[in-house]
């Protein structure tokens, strides 16, 4: 059984919404972590729509642009990520929001904190 890590999206895989600003290290950790039987989710505070109607930077396109593993897209329309991964059975949480990583932390969720730079 593969192992779920989760990852935020904006201003943390990449920065300050913009497409060509890619967090390049965590992008290299996902794909060599990805061929060791990892799984890579994203979970975001954005809603589907928002990233759907208007979004100038759409995961999906991201996601390909940069040829990133993964799995599956699961947005949280605001709400605290704690509880949703813990339903995903995440092992591993990385977002640059406080407010999240607490979050995650109170739901029993192992959390990086990625500081904005």
């Amino acid at each position: 059984m593969k192992n779920i890590v989760t990852v935020d999206f904006d201003d943390t895989l990449c920065f300050y919404n913009d497409i060509l600003k890619p967090n390049k290290k965590l992008i290299k950790l996902i794909k060599t972590l990805s061929a060791k039987d990892y799984l890579f989710y994203i979970v975001t505070a954005r809603s589907k729509e928002y990233d759907d109607i208007f979004s100038s930077l759409k995961i999906e396109d991201f996601i390909k642009k940069y040829n990133i593993p993964i799995e599956k897209v699961v947005y949280t329309d605001g709400g605290m990520k704690g509880e949703i991964l813990n339903k995903l059975k995440s092992k591993l949480h990385i977002d640059n929001d406080l407010d999240q990583v607490k979050s995650c932390k109170e739901s029993g969720v192992k959390t990086i904190y990625l500081r904005n730079l």
